[in-house]
């Protein structure tokens, strides 16, 4: 088909040039003849419009030619193409014949979203101008041209899309403006709950604190308690222990421990430094230190690791304590520069596991220097409350040992002057062995400062005031008054352990007469101290299932008791026995009395006279433990049967 097409073009051109050479020759032979010159201009001007035209009949066949090639192809593609590609071909021109319309109309491809083929409506028309004739008549519009009724809808189609324009910037303002305030609420959750991150971890801590101030009164404490005490009473003035209380020097609380006790220091440790937001670094550091050090040695007793200082001789650590003898802590410190420069030097020949343990060893030194520091400078304002004990190298620490001394009789000195004394009596007893502190105390027995010494009133100075006591600080009444009111609490904390909403406390005694009792000459007779319940429900027989449902339920009956007396004085072992007598007031009703013996009384109650469940599947319970009798019970459920 193309060899043809070029054949054909190439026989016109021929042809064209034929005749383009015909009419040249037929112009030179009407101009052979003598021109004039008005001949010769009229001759110029022929000729260039000549080519003009010329120029116009050869693009005006081109383009005829290449019409009619297209036409050609398009047959040819036509009479080739399968039924598919002529339904597309039919399609794709239908569509573009009504994009065409629309366009024409001022409407875009797609109405709304929708097009003539897809839209919820089914109509095939969709972007087609609708004229509504009824409303052109009464509007006096029937006679409209179909180009104003476009321009019509145009101008409506128009406001339409702007309106819907409006709605989606409203629309995508309100979803931004929503975006932004989620994002402002989860910043607002996200800071909240990272200060209630902050506070629950805050009441953790709190909780370990107060948990060693428990145990300090308890008499438990471990060694984190006796730190924590030192630091919160010595150091920030609260009242944890009584004023009596002597502390330690605190790598004291330190020896002796196990390899468990050890780790269980350190993490509690870490504890308290979070606790105080590093207010005591420096303090807890050092213990640390010193807990390192004793978990090690533990550790090396149990065979767990090898010792380093195992290396060294024997001679060589002695010569290692004489070199940290009499030094202070920024001596030490100092040392421990050269130390550590030393061993980084890596220099030929250095013995590296002596100065290892040189090293170990300073660092501990250094901690319990600074230590003693701490404890000094504590000790100026808090001196009755401590006690300074330096152990020797050679002998085990003594962490029991507790010692107070007196200022001694004399002239009376200066604040600053009498602490200076009683520290240097307080060293200078800390530095004797065991027999010169046997001798020592053996002495002070025979001298009598053991004993007060009596002062005569002519002795005392003018004005001098003489308080004569009336009674006790603290009376053995008020401790036993204490420890009942804790053992009170106790039981009804225990008593109180399971109590559901459908149970409510049972106080109500029952007049019992008391008989004579022959140790109440011995002992105050007394009630016994009780916490009972009163189990309530529901009872869903066929009468009430009738007559009332889950929104209006029946009234409530009594379902079971639980009794808790509390016996914790009991003079004979006997268990405490319950008695049921019949109630004389009403017939509904009867009377259980316990009886323990002395030294306390009977006590009754009155409840509901029904059967008892006696298995232990039922809940039924009757023990006597630990002071405490329980007698808890249900009543029987009847069921109706034919």
């Amino acid at each position: 088909m193309e060899a043809d097409t070029k054949r054909e073009m190439s026989h016109s051109s021929h042809h064209r040039k034929e005749e383009r050479h015909k009419k040249r020759k037929s112009r030179k032979h009407h101009s052979s003849s003598e021109p004039t010159e008005e001949s010769r201009s009229n001759s110029k001007n022929w000729s260039n419009n000549d080519e003009d035209t010329e120029f116009f009949d050869d693009l005006r066949e081109m383009r005829a030619q290449t019409k009619a090639r297209k036409k050609r192809q398009k047959e040819l593609l036509k009479a080739l193409e399968t039924p598919a590609e002529k339904r597309a071909r039919r399609l794709a021109k239908k569509k573009a014949k009504q994009l065409k319309h629309s366009l024409e109309l001022g409407w875009p491809g797609e109405y709304m979203g929708y097009s003539n083929d897809n839209n919820p409506y089914g109509d095939p028309e969709l972007t087609h101008p609708f004229v509504w004739q009824k409303k052109l008549e009464v509007e006096g519009l029937s006679s409209i041209s179909p180009a104003e009724l476009a321009c019509r809808s145009r101008k409506v189609l128009e406001a339409n899309r702007m309106q819907l324009d409006k709605i989606k910037m409203d629309r995508m303002m309100r979803d931004k403006l929503k975006a932004d305030a989620e994002m402002i609420r989860r910043d607002r959750d996200g800071q909240q709950n990272v200060e209630w991150s902050e506070q629950e971890t805050r009441f953790h801590l709190e909780q370990a604190r107060e948990r060693s101030k428990i145990r300090l009164k308890d008499d438990r404490a471990k060694p984190i308690d006796y730190l924590a005490a030192y630091v919160y009473c010595l150091m920030e003035g609260e009242d944890w222990v009584d004023d009596d209380y002597v502390f330690l020097e605190p790598q004291e609380y330190c020896q002796n421990l196990s390899l468990k006790d050890c780790e269980d220091l350190i993490e509690d440790i870490d504890v308290y430094k979070r606790l105080q937001n590093g207010a005591y670094d420096h303090f807890w550091n050092n213990i640390i230190v010193v807990v390192n050090d004793c978990r090690k040695q533990q550790a090396v007793k149990s065979g767990l690791v090898r010792d380093s200082r195992q290396a060294v001789s024997s001679a060589v650590m002695s010569d290692i304590e004489r070199i940290f003898d009499g030094k202070t802590f920024e001596q030490l410190s100092e040392l421990e520069t050269h130390v550590v420069a030393k061993i980084q030097s890596a220099e030929d020949g250095l013995d590296v596991a002596y100065w290892e343990t040189l090293l170990s060893l300073l660092r501990v030194r250094i901690a319990v220097t600074r230590l003693r520091q701490i404890h000094d400078s504590v000790a100026e304002s808090n001196e009755e409350r401590m006690l300074v004990i330096e152990q020797s190298k050679d002998e085990p620490p003594k962490a029991d040992v507790r010692i107070k001394i007196e200022p001694g009789a004399g002239e009376n000195p200066g604040p600053s002057c009498v602490k200076g004394k009683r520290i240097t009596k307080i060293r200078k007893w800390s530095e004797m062995d065991k027999n010169a502190t046997d001798n020592e105390m053996i002495r002070a027995y025979r001298d009598g400062r053991y004993s007060p010494v009596y002062v005569s009133r002519d002795s005392l100075p003018p004005q001098a005031r003489i308080v004569v006591p009336t009674k006790p600080a603290k009376p053995k009444e008020s401790n036993v008054s204490v420890d009942e009111k804790r053992s009170i609490e106790a039981f009804e904390n225990f008593a109180r352990k399971g109590m559901g909403d459908d149970e409510a406390t049972f106080a109500v005694e029952y007049p019992v007469e008391q008989d004579v009792l022959r140790w109440s000459n011995r002992f105050l007779p007394r009630k016994p101290r009780y916490f009972n319940r009163v189990h309530t429900g529901f009872e869903w027989n066929k009468y009430n299932q009738t007559h009332y449902d889950l929104d209006n339920p029946p009234p409530k009956i009594v379902q079971g008791y639980k009794f808790n007396v509390f016996y914790p004085d009991l003079l004979e072992p006997k268990p405490p026995q319950f008695t049921i007598l019949p109630c004389k007031d009403d017939s509904d009703f009867c009377i259980i009395k316990f009886h323990a013996g002395p030294p306390y009384e009977d006590v009754a109650f009155k409840i509901v006279k029904r059967e008892w469940e006696i298995s232990q599947k039922k809940g039924y319970r009757c023990i006597f433990q630990n002071g405490i009798f329980q007698l808890w019970f249900q009543f029987k459920k009847y069921r109706y049967r034919r």
